[in-house]
């Protein structure tokens, strides 16, 4: 799991395979974490558009992303090809 921000009021959370970021975000909303505390102003100061794989929290917010969930579904995968596709991609 890689974590970074993303501009000045984000977190990324982001992995190479397994459960889909809308999938682990829908899971989250569900838990609550999205929820209002009681005597918190938690409204964003600007509109955002939803985003399926973001969770809002006020101005700041969760951003998940799974660079790609069938991978570890592939029997034939390997670690190596996956660091290797994961380079390719973002050099």
């Amino acid at each position: 799991m890689n974590t970074y921000t993303h501009h000045h009021h984000d977190i990324v959370l982001e992995w190479c395979c397994g459960m889909p970021a809308k999938e682990l975000a829908d899971a989250l909303r569900a838990s609550g974490v999205e929820a209002p505390l009681e005597g918190v102003d938690s409204r964003p100061s600007s509109i955002r558009e939803p985003h399926a794989e973001r969770l809002d929290l006020g101005d700041a917010s969760i951003v998940l992303r799974c660079l790609s969930a069938s991978w570890c579904q592939d029997d034939v995968a390997s670690l190596g090809e996956i660091a290797d596709q994961n380079l390719r991609r973002y050099q």
